[in-house]
């Protein structure tokens, strides 16, 4: 796939957590296996078998999704709040679109192994993958700042002309 075929598929996939987000839903397993491509072109976010709704400071305590996809903060069993893993599963995803590998392959690499990247895509990709990939959950990018990202600006100015 070209970044233009990527950065069309993964806007659609952010819109999608956007507006779950919106209605305070989590989907809490978000990956490569759950988005579905229709013939238009269309992307659809599916099984929502570990999704539910959050309250506004309300901490999950228990892990659902899947584990190469599990942000550090769940994997160190500490109360998290769901958007944040929601976030970092999307991160997951949109890295291996770009690179078709998972960055992390086990427990130990998710808390602490640099991010190994095979190529640089474009400078904007990685600042994107980078955010939402951040260990910090307190500096993790949201969704609105994904969206906001200048690596969309491209179909952004494209929708508005």
């Amino acid at each position: 796939m070209t970044e233009n075929e990527i950065r069309h598929i993964f806007y659609q996939i952010a819109k999608a957590v956007k507006h779950l987000h919106s209605h305070k839903i989590v989907h809490r397993d978000i990956k490569d296996e759950n988005v579905i491509l229709d013939q238009d072109g269309t992307v659809h976010l599916i099984d929502f078998g570990c999704a539910t709704y959050y309250k506004e400071g309300r901490k999950f305590d228990t892990f659902t999704g899947t584990l190469e996809y599990c942000a550090p903060e769940v994997l160190k069993g500490k109360p998290y709040a769901g958007p944040p893993q929601d976030i970092w599963a999307s991160g997951v995803l949109l890295f291996t679109l770009i690179y078709r590998e998972n960055p992390f392959y086990n427990i130990d690499e998710i808390l602490e192994s640099e991010l190994r990247v095979p190529f640089v895509l474009s400078e904007g990709s990685l600042d994107l993958i980078k955010k939402m990939l951040n260990r910090d959950v307190e500096k993790r990018i949201n969704i609105d700042q994904v969206l906001d990202h200048p690596w969309f600006h491209p179909l952004t100015e494209k929708q508005q002309q």
